[in-house]
């Protein structure tokens, strides 16, 4: 078949590079176990067909390596991962071989010919040449034939790696089973490899064509990351900027993008679900704070469109370097604010004394969770006001206070207030907000959602079940850590150990009453069902097991309860030693003295009122869009109405098309509906006390083409109605 290649025909004098706009490599074991099946499953007379080879040719004149053997340099725009594939097993095949002396000089061809030659000039020669991410790693780790201390720093690395690992377990085990039989087994899989395996071939002619073809190909079920389709279309543009010099958008993209495969890999969040917060977040902050606009790479590709800088080459190269600069700043404060106990977190802030004080707050605020919400704001602040530690510190423990009331104290839907949030970060990083105005509005948006009546609220709710939330060990811990502050020493338990551990709670009135009657005496059936998962009944522990039922005071050789908190390291134990014994009275007593620690340490100074807020009509705020909806029931009409955008997302629709999915006779049919809601809108109080703000407040409204107007419902309308879910938003409404 035409283009049909051999590995031996597909290296016959070609030298292999990824380009620097490809992916690193990405087979997972699951590719590579796939693989080794395949050749497993090969009979001797049949032939593989593995896959397309998409090549670029180098219009660079050919190499020409010791031996007097011309090369000519190809781009592989597709198959890399293939190609790679087939170079490491190939690598670790004659690392075997050269154990036997029938096989030595196989090896040496093996070497030679598709792992590393050498030049004119006795330098190394490779066959394959990764693109600039993982080139050194690949050269001087996986190739290498000698010893190695070089770790793997980002994910293509560790893919790598772990190839290289899964062929060499896979010889090792082949080797025991086999045993004398190993070496012909080896030669057969060698000459397998290169002989019958087949490539489909294709050499494109246009430089430009490349990058275009890569971004629309997949390797065996490994399609692209949004990361890598960013990089991708901005090497792209790099190639098609017009310009009177040469620039260096090349360079800053492949040290960006090394910088960010290095950041998460190194911290440990070397994820495609951390690369796409990351860009999310980066986006959110620096371009549309609005979530429903954001479409991954798309997004980027719209922004920096072609179309959109005609003639304006010069102005989009500024841009690009903007959106690199901001981005690369962007990873460093991403990967602080989700480790920030990691080497080097927060290194901007190494010369003030607060940066210990930045570290601990910011792992409190991790601790507690749902950081995507701040994600924009903390890395805006970061990055607009690097060396202000002191506004730093004071932001990130605005965002834990704000975490711990309203998402895990008051269980609230981990979006509630990120849209404002996210439009708040986006302030700061444009510099459209002074700090202290920031500052300002978290804190409203936190007695807003998480008001002191509705916080205190959970202390006089009886028979809450608190051992069953998932706070409890972070808001113990935190008791813990105050009652260690008092006294001036360390925690003697570290949280990563009662995160872990299942057996961390203890409840000092025992799950299980005892048969003699110690604690039934003290706790009568009504008080024990009360009491018993109770904040004030619950304690940290390390000794869970060993309390069991025990009495809290022991009698003859029984140990109490009492006698294990007294040797504890912790120090809520401790307190309970002090006690004569645990009875409903000592219960209450504790449990208030929590209480009032509580509402000290998650509390919320209530900020003033600035003028400027007072007339932005810009800022939507959910509470009032909440009131629109239950104020008063909603009419059939704007049920139609809400039901039909609801269910449209974010395409929205246009004037005739709600007139015709509403059952409406016309446009001014229409009209009359949105007449009502204006009114009903306008008879709202608050939206930052503007006199009419409109059914703006609800829609997002932009005009057609075709002299109409498409609504779209805003992502905070959104959130109400989910939060509210009427019965009309899921039914059809006639």
């Amino acid at each position: 078949m035409e283009n049909l290649y051999t590995i031996t025909q597909v290296f016959s004098e070609k030298l292999f590079r990824v380009p620097d706009y490809q992916r690193g490599y990405a087979w997972e074991i699951q590719q590579c176990q796939e693989f080794v099946e395949d050749l497993e499953l090969l009979e001797p007379e049949k032939t593989h067909f593995l896959g397309t080879l998409i090549l670029h040719r180098h219009d660079s004149e050919k190499i020409i390596d010791r031996s007097g053997n011309a090369y000519a340099e190809y781009d592989i725009v597709d198959g890399q991962q293939r190609l790679t594939t087939v170079v490491i097993l190939l690598q670790t095949i004659g690392r075997f071989m050269e154990d036997f002396d029938d096989l030595r000089d196989l090896a040496d061809g093996l070497k030679k010919r598709y792992l590393i030659g050498v030049d004119r000039n006795k330098q190394p020669l490779p066959k394959l040449t990764l693109n600039e991410d993982s080139r050194t790693y690949f050269r001087q780790v996986i190739l290498s034939q000698g010893p190695h201390i070089q770790g793997p720093t980002i994910r293509s690395h560790q893919r790598l790696s772990e190839a290289q690992a899964y062929f060499r377990d896979y010889l090792k085990s082949q080797q025991l089973t086999l045993k004398e039989d190993f070496a012909n087994w080896l030669e057969a899989l060698y000459l397998k490899l290169i002989q019958k395996l087949n490539l489909m071939v294709y050499i494109v002619e246009q430089e430009a064509d490349a990058g275009v073809i890569f971004e629309t190909m997949n390797n065996r079920g490994k399609p692209i990351t949004e990361l890598e389709k960013v990089k991708n279309y901005l090497l792209y543009l790099a190639g098609k900027l017009h310009l009177s010099s040469e620039h260096t958008l090349v360079a800053t993209i492949n040290q960006t993008w090394k910088h960010i495969f290095e950041s998460l890999m190194t911290t440990g969040l070397g994820s495609q679900e951390n690369e796409d917060q990351l860009l999310r977040a980066h986006w959110l902050m620096a371009y549309d704070p609005r979530p429903a606009n954001w479409a991954g790479s798309r997004s980027i590709k719209e922004q920096f469109n072609l179309r959109r800088y005609q003639q304006r080459h010069e102005s989009l190269l500024e841009q690009l370097h903007h959106y690199l600069d901001t981005l690369y700043s962007a990873a460093t404060a991403y990967c602080d604010i989700i480790r920030p106990k990691r080497a080097g977190a927060f290194q901007n802030f190494q010369s003030q004394p607060i940066q210990r004080e930045i570290i601990k707050a910011a792992t409190k605020l991790a601790r507690v969770g749902s950081l995507a919400s701040f994600l924009p704001l903390l890395m805006g602040l970061r990055i607009q006001h690097a060396t202000d530690g002191q506004n730093y510190l004071e932001t990130v423990q605005l965002c834990e206070k704000y975490a711990f009331r309203v998402y895990r104290w008051l269980r609230l839907r981990s979006n509630a207030g990120q849209s404002r949030l996210f439009r708040l970060g986006n302030q700061v990083f444009l510099r459209q907000v002074d700090l202290p105005q920031m500052k300002n509005r978290v804190a409203q948006l936190i007695l807003s959602y998480a008001p002191d009546g509705q916080f205190e609220a959970a202390f006089a709710e009886e028979e809450a079940n608190w051992y069953q939330w998932t706070g409890l060990k972070y808001y113990l811990y935190e008791y813990e850590s105050h009652l260690a502050a008092q006294k001036g020493v360390p925690v003697k338990m570290p949280y990563e150990e009662i995160a872990r551990k299942q057996d961390t709670i203890e409840h000092i009135l025992p799950q299980t009453k005892d048969k003699q009657g110690y604690w039934r005496k003290r706790f009568p059936r009504n008080e024990y069902a009360r009491w018993l998962n109770d904040i004030g009944n619950l304690s940290l522990t390390y000794t869970n097991t060993e309390l069991g039922n025990r009495p809290f005071i022991g009698q003859g050789k029984v140990r109490g309860k009492r006698d294990f908190y007294e040797e504890s390291v912790l120090l809520m134990e401790k307190e309970l030693a002090k006690l004569e014994d645990w009875t409903i009275t000592n219960l209450q007593t504790r449990r208030e003295k929590i209480k009032t620690w509580t509402l000290a340490r998650w509390h919320v100074e209530k900020p003033d009122l600035m003028p400027d807020e007072d007339n932005d009509e810009n800022e939507l705020d959910e509470a009032d869009i909440k009131l629109v909806f239950t104020r008063r029931p909603v009419s059939r009409g704007q049920q139609q109405l809400f039901k039909a955008l609801y269910d449209a997302g974010e395409r929205g629709l246009a004037n005739d098309e709600l007139v015709q999915i509403m059952g409406r006779r016309d446009r001014q049919d229409l009209v009359g509906v949105l007449g009502a809601l204006g009114r009903r809108v306008n008879g709202t109080p608050g939206y930052g006390r503007a006199a009419k703000p409109g059914i703006g407040m609800l829609f997002i409204i932009d005009p057609t083409a075709d002299d109409q107007w498409r609504y779209c419902l805003r992502p905070e309308t959104r959130e109400v109605l989910e939060a509210l879910n009427p019965s009309w938003l899921h039914e059809m409404v006639v």
